[in-house]
């Protein structure tokens, strides 16, 4: 008896704090609209966590890129992770996460990853951590890490790799070793990559595209860039995307159109850019199988 009513009190608890979760959720969004949906202002993270699970719920992506207003005033994650969604289609396995790009409560509750084991990989511990779920976390330097090498069937690194050999102190640890400023740093870890992979297995590869620019914290790759890793990972099969923002939201590009494509670093203290963009005007987007 009194198990019983411990159980449903603990219930209703659960019931509650999940109820007043999603009206916060709601109300952030509708204050984002109200301050003029501008990237990164008050609502901006639940607008664009919403957005993604729903696009992500409907498993349309080949169709929803050529409407406009997809990921409308959505940094590059409103086309990345629909994409890796679309790339995975109905395989299997043991998955890393290079980067944590996908650790949110709507990605990993999403069907993007419903039949693979995911382990996520970043510098330090964030507030999120979904081991209920079954996620695996490893704390680490990847170009250093102690993984087995071959042990995955799939690696995603979702703009995470333009970081790498920068000064990462700004945002993601508090390591000062990551205070880096070697623009070439991003080749030995795309190396490991590489190695961590079994053969056949295939990295799902983004990150900035347009005018070649380093930056304290991030660096936008350019065409000459992207050849470069290609032919250091020398991939088996390649497939290769891209995509491009505009004041009507994200649209499919290619490397002509997007090559001299901008980012707006909101870290800067800069203006909001005229156009919505939050960050990366465009991303290509690569598979490259072992």
């Amino acid at each position: 008896m009194v198990t019983g009513i411990r159980s449903g009190l603990i219930l209703g608890a659960a019931c509650i704090r999940n109820a007043l979760f999603f009206l916060l959720s709601w109300f952030r969004r509708q204050c984002f609209y109200l301050l003029g949906s501008r990237p990164w202002s008050y609502g901006y993270s639940d607008y664009k966590a919403c957005w993604i699970s729903r696009a992500l719920s409907a498993q349309d992506f080949s169709l929803s890129i050529t409407a406009p207003g997809h990921g409308w005033r959505i940094d590059e994650r409103a086309v990345e992770i629909p994409w890796l969604q679309e790339r995975l289609g109905s395989g299997s396995g043991l998955i890393l996460d290079a980067g944590s790009a996908l650790n949110y409560f709507e990605v990993l509750s999403s069907p993007i990853l419903k039949n693979w084991k995911c382990v996520i990989a970043t510098l330090a511990p964030e507030a999120s951590c979904f081991w209920r779920r079954g996620i695996s976390y490893v704390f680490c330097d990847l170009r250093s890490s102690f993984l087995r090498p071959g042990s995955f069937d799939a690696i995603a690194c979702l703009s995470t790799i333009e970081h790498v050999g920068l000064d990462n102190t700004l945002l993601y640890t508090s390591d000062a070793s990551k205070c880096e400023m070697d623009i070439d740093g991003h080749l030995p870890f795309l190396d490991k990559l590489h190695d961590l992979l079994r053969p056949g297995g295939s990295l799902f590869l983004t990150f900035p595209f347009g005018r070649r620019a380093v930056h304290r914290w991030f660096q936008v790759f350019d065409s000459d860039s992207v050849d470069v890793m290609i032919a250091r990972f020398a991939p088996q099969d390649l497939s290769e995307e891209v995509f491009m923002y505009g004041p009507s939201g994200w649209a499919r590009s290619d490397r002509k159109a997007a090559r001299d494509a901008l980012c707006y670093d909101p870290n800067t203290g800069m203006e909001p850019a005229s156009d919505g963009c939050a960050f990366s005007r465009a991303v290509i987007c690569l598979e490259m199988k072992r």
